[in-house]
């Protein structure tokens, strides 16, 4: 298998969809927390003030970037499914969105490919494309260089 610069970027990616569950998540979740530090006087009941709407607002500009990795990566999961059906989703969440909380060690992606064959009807070179296709949707939706 060659390796493609954004291989690891496009994982990662993954594995982050995993954890966050979407992009929309994530960005609530950013600005929910960006509001519940506010630092104010006070007991924190009623409305949030203007200046903490702000810095929520800033706050979930500021993961604008991930947010972009998040709605990539459920872009390409989308595409993945209509090409290649549910069996290509699920080797793709049995691989790269398996375990997402803890680093991948070396060798454990063909691991879970070879457990993966067990349980989906495919093949490993299919499992493989689907994979690669996954990784190179990610890349044209998130507007990397390919």
């Amino acid at each position: 298998m060659r390796k493609t610069f954004y291989r690891d970027y496009a994982t990662e990616a993954f594995r982050l969809l995993a954890r966050e569950g979407s992009a929309a998540l994530y960005r609530q979740k950013v600005y929910n927390t960006a509001l519940a530090r506010r630092g104010e006087a006070g007991s924190g009941i009623g409305s949030p003030t203007e200046a903490a709407v702000i810095r929520a607002e800033q706050a979930v500009y500021e993961a604008e970037a991930t947010i972009r990795d998040l709605e990539a990566a459920e872009a390409a999961v989308n595409v993945l499914e209509c090409k290649y059906g549910v069996a290509a989703v699920k080797a793709l969440k049995r691989v790269y969105m398996a375990e997402a909380d803890r680093d991948i060690k070396r060798g454990e992606i063909s691991e879970r490919v070879n457990k993966a064959i067990m349980n989906i009807p495919a093949s490993e070179e299919s499992i493989y494309r689907w994979l690669r296709f996954a990784r190179t949707s990610f890349a044209k939706n998130r507007g990397l260089r390919i």
